[in-house]
């Protein structure tokens, strides 16, 4: 248990910017569900920024550019590669196709 304080002090005072006193008070599952709550929130800016500067790039790109938002994302992200089938998929269900 003393492993797991040490460990998770830096992400509590740090990432999360807990107290001391309301990181004591914590359950290692709201400690959890706290870091999972920031990586997501974390991800939905990156993604955001990637939309952005996407289209701050696009009028300076050629015409043959495959560039993408999520190619953009992709180094900050290596393991989560997106599947091309299932974005395909994703649009013609938004567009009702």
């Amino acid at each position: 248990m003393e492993e797991w304080v040490e460990a998770a002090e830096p992400v509590a005072y740090g990432m999360l910017n807990l107290k001391p006193y309301e990181f004591e008070e914590m359950q290692i599952r709201e400690f959890n569900a706290m870091v999972q709550g920031h990586l997501r929130r974390k991800r939905e800016r990156d993604e955001m920024n990637a939309y952005f500067t996407y289209w701050q790039l696009k009028p300076h790109l050629g015409e043959n550019s495959s560039l993408t938002p999520a190619d953009i994302l992709a180094p900050l992200y290596p393991d989560a590669k997106p599947d091309p089938k299932e974005d395909k998929e994703e649009l013609m269900k938004a567009f009702g196709m």
